[in-house]
Parts: C-alpha cells; structure tokens; sequence
C-alpha cells in the first residue's frame, strides 16, 4: 500500500445532522424485538418478511450505527489516542499487549501496554512494570537532551552526562535514572521531587527478580541516609586524613592487650573505654595506642575481681 491509496479522511460523522426523528443511539442490548444492538445487530425479526410478521430496518438503527462508527473513524483520522478506560478494560478484559495509550495527566506522553488482558490504570503503575512510557519526558527525548555533551571513543566516554527529562511518579515527578544493567540487574541514581516540591536523590540496586533495594538516599538538606532511614555518622578528619569509627566489646583487665576488629591504617586519634560489669575505671593507656590496638591501664581496682567486658569506641585514620 502506498501513501496515495490512503482513503478521504472522515471530517463529520456519517447523519450528523439528522434528527432525532431520524437517528437513535445504538444500545448494547435492547428489549425492542425490531431495533437494533450491538449485542444482536439487526434482529432476527428484521430479516422475516413482513407478510410473514417480520419487521423492516429501522432507518434510525442504521444511521445510529454508522453515526457510532464514523464518528471513531474520524478521531482516528485526528490522530486522538485514546486514556485508559477502567470501565472499557473491565468489559473488553483488559487492554492488549502493544497497546498504546496516552496519558491522563500529560498529553505528550504514550504509553505502551506490557502485557494482554492489562486492566491495571497506569496511575497505579509507578515502576513502569506494566505501562512503558515514550514521549516528552522519557528516554527519546533525554537522549535528545544529551546530544553533544558526550562523545564516545569505544568503551570510553567523555564530557557531562545528565539525566534531564522527566516523568510522573506518585503526584510528583522523577527524573529518568541513569545507571547500569547486567543481565536483570541493575543499580541506578535517581532525583525525584514530591508532591511538597522538594527534591531528593536515590541510588537503588534493582536485582533479578525485580525487587528495589534503596542503597542510599540524599535529602533536600544533602544529608546522606542508610537504606534504613538511618543518617550516616559523619567523623571529622585529621589534618585532611579520612577518618573512620569503630566500636565494639571484649574481655580484659588491666595490662592486658586489647586489639581492634579491624585495624586502622595508623595511630588512633581517640579511644574511650568504658567497663561494662562491675565499678572500675579504666581507659586505653597512653603511650601504648597502635594502628591495630592499645593496652589497658587502671585508675581504680577492678571490682569484678577478673577480666571484665569492656565497651571501646576508637576514631582513626581510614
């Protein structure tokens, strides 16, 4: 087929201007034994003869019919796409895999059913599970948005890489993530903006069998979050040295070497001890702090009478 076999577009809907008289609303079913329905079409009593008690076509049903149909065939000539319908999905059982719809809340928006009998609104669908967008906002046009701000040189990259373009997420909005895939795996960055209008960021590992695990997270404030919601304990550096905490329990008593789970890569900057049993007051003894432990020294008997547990916390360098 050629682009010049393409029939006369449909500007106005077939009877458009006829009357009431003259055209009626086709139902889905009717109880007129003579009128037409989509369930039924024209009725068996209109293809009796009418010596024989049958009916003739109701002009009305035929131009209520052709009205129905032209006047989709001229949205379609508009180039219209359809929104989702829950009423319409529940009746034809769900919309097909490859069906295309648009956006309900941005008209520049399409999005493409990922599987048959699909009756779930794309509202609901924040994790684009079963309604993949194109279109403003998606990955067509933030690839549009990158063009001359990287340049690849075989595997090699260059230049800024920024995710621009966004797309509805729960009342608010989110920029498309950038990250890597292997396989079904994936971990990306994320910014996204809530319905309050502040923005914060994700970094989120997706593994094969489709879950979400949010590795961290960076308020509006810029704080940084555990994947429980927990801030991460920032420790001040010395002389510019990345510093790094560690905190444990174990059993000693005075003179004795205590050493470090994890060794620092030297000399600790503070280490507290504090004894857990009895009433004895001890401490980390100066002159004997390493990179892999310290001994402990006395100010007062240890009243456990034997080698007690001990809570250390000690700070040093990374």
């Amino acid at each position: 087929m050629k682009s010049s076999d393409l029939p006369t577009k449909i500007a106005v809907p077939f009877a458009q201007n006829a009357g009431l008289s003259y055209r009626r609303d086709v139902p889905l079913q009717s109880s007129d034994a003579g009128a037409a329905s989509f369930m039924l079409g024209f009725p068996p009593l209109t293809f009796q003869p009418t010596g024989a008690g049958g009916s003739p076509v109701d002009g009305r049903d035929m131009n209520g019919i052709l009205y129905a149909l032209s006047s989709i065939a001229r949205s379609w000539c508009a180039g219209t796409t359809l929104t989702f319908d829950q009423s319409f999905a529940q009746a034809v059982g769900g919309y097909p895999l490859g069906a295309v719809l648009r956006s309900a809340t941005d008209p520049t928006i399409l999005l493409i059913s990922q599987r048959d009998a699909n009756q779930t609104d794309p509202a609901d669908d924040a994790e684009e599970a079963l309604w993949k967008p194109i279109g403003a906002g998606t990955l067509t046009s933030v690839a549009q948005s990158l063009a001359g701000k990287v340049s690849r040189t075989g595997d090699t990259m260059t230049g800024s890489l920024f995710m621009t373009g966004t797309y509805s997420l729960n009342g608010g909005l989110a920029t498309v993530p950038i990250g890597a895939q292997m396989d079904q795996t994936q971990i990306y960055l994320q910014l996204a903006k809530g319905t309050d209008n502040t923005i914060s960021g994700t970094l989120t590992f997706r593994d094969s069998s489709g879950g979400y695990h949010d590795v961290l997270t960076v308020t509006p404030r810029g704080n940084i979050l555990s994947v429980r919601g927990n801030p991460f304990l920032e420790v001040g550096s010395n002389s510019d040295q990345p510093m790094r905490m560690e905190a444990f329990t174990a059993i000693a008593d005075s003179g004795q070497r205590v050493t470090f789970p994890k060794g620092f890569s030297g000399t600790p900057v503070s280490i507290i001890v504090n004894a857990l049993e009895a009433n004895w007051s001890c401490a980390a003894a100066e002159g004997t702090w390493a990179a892999d432990g310290f001994t402990i020294t006395s100010y007062a008997t240890n009243t456990a009478g034997r080698p007690q547990k001990i809570s250390v916390m000690a700070v040093g360098p990374v």
